[in-house]
């Protein structure tokens, strides 16, 4: 039987479950630690050509034995016990380079299922891309500017009155002077606060006109699936950014189902991007409009099985990487959640395990995917 691949580090709690859940339905998943083909348990690659048309793959990870390949989080080897230090810079470049071309090769099988397949995913990383196929899709999207010209976030603030910023990606550091910790996420810049000239200057940055909001959608696309949730506070009305408030008393979910027109265009986006997998995220207007924000590609996903025991993630991500189709069926196999995992010995191995990776709190804190609080709607 053909074994799917998953290609994340051995931390992300994610790879775990979905392991674990393969596992439970009698499927070896090949799942290298590493995060990466550089690892002792894939057994070694060897592509070559010997007369044939094209160069074959052999060993371990060819498609006669690799069937479906989740690339949620690939890494590039970093680590060559029995290499003298001053070897490893060699090694990293060859292996990267290595990986790159195998990946490249592999894409290019048309017996493989990839979610996502990595030219897929470097696209659909670039934010801008997806604005634009949103919008050609017949999605709704927010009036954006993306500038680090004070003059013209000044005059876009001024068409919109109130906006928000957003970085390009997630970044968290500390302040050197005094210690302070500090995050890039979504601000709100209403009309009279000052705009910081300087720091505009410094780093662009994604401004966006305000969607005067009542709720916010999370919708995880798994194949020809979705499971949405709608975001929000228990008081009425919605946060600025979710995630800094799930943890809080008045954060609220529940289970919704999708207008089918929107449905429909958020399929079109899937596939206008190529991708087979990805969090959505959509806000709820106070006219009853939805407007797009952006597709996450290889976002977190599984929290949102405990914000509604109805939404069979896990279960709907092992069958698409066990079947290696997009029209995946759910049945036919026991049932899978989350929550088992996170009851099983599997879960307190994979944490032992994590602790071993990482030592300290600190490093803890930088690679150990850190899943929202559990809050069952």
């Amino acid at each position: 039987m053909r074994r799917p691949l998953i290609l994340s580090p051995g931390h992300d709690i994610h790879a775990a479950a979905v392991h674990w859940g393969l596992h439970r339905w009698g499927i070896d998943a090949c799942w290298p630690r590493s995060g990466s083909i550089h690892d002792v348990a894939v057994g070694g690659v060897s592509i070559g050509t010997g007369g044939e048309t094209s160069l074959a793959i052999e060993g371990a990870l060819s498609p006669d034995n690799i069937g479906s390949i989740w690339h949620r989080r690939a890494r590039m080897p970093d680590s060559f016990p029995g290499a003298p230090a001053c070897d490893h810079e060699f090694l990293r470049q060859e292996w990267r380079l290595v990986q790159q071309n195998f990946v490249a090769l592999l894409e290019g099988h048309a017996g493989l299922f990839w979610a996502n397949a990595p030219s897929a995913a470097r696209g659909a990383e670039n934010k801008l891309v997806q604005l634009n196929a949103a919008i050609a899709c017949g999605l709704s999207v927010p009036p954006t500017l993306v500038s680090n010209e004070p003059a013209a976030v000044a005059n876009f603030r001024a068409r919109h009155r109130r906006i928000i910023y957003k970085s390009f990606t997630v970044h968290s550091w500390l302040d050197d002077a005094g210690g302070a910790g500090h995050i890039a996420q979504a601000h709100l810049i209403e009309p009279a606060m000052a705009l910081d000239e300087a720091s505009i200057r410094l780093c662009p940055g994604i401004y966006q006109r305000y969607i005067d909001k009542v709720a916010d959608l999370r919708v995880t696309v798994i194949g020809n699936r979705y499971f949405a949730n709608r975001v929000g506070s228990s008081a009425g009305g919605a946060f600025v950014d979710w995630r800094a408030h799930v943890a809080c008393d008045d954060f609220t979910t529940q289970p919704c189902e999708l207008p089918a027109s929107l449905w429909s265009k958020v399929q079109a986006l899937m596939k206008r991007l190529g991708l087979v997998f990805g969090c959505v995220d959509l806000v709820l207007d106070r006219n009853g409009d939805l407007h797009f924000l952006e597709v996450n590609q290889g976002g977190q996903f599984l929290f949102a099985e405990t914000w509604s025991r109805s939404h069979a993630l896990l279960h709907a991500m092992c069958a698409m990487l066990a079947t290696g189709r997009a029209d995946y069926s759910i049945d036919g196999a026991p049932r899978l959640s989350y929550q088992a995992f996170l009851d099983s010995d599997a879960c307190e191995e994979w944490q032992r395990d994590t602790a071993a990776w990482a030592p300290t709190a600190k490093e803890r804190a930088s690679v150990v995917s850190v899943e929202p609080a559990a809050r069952v709607g």
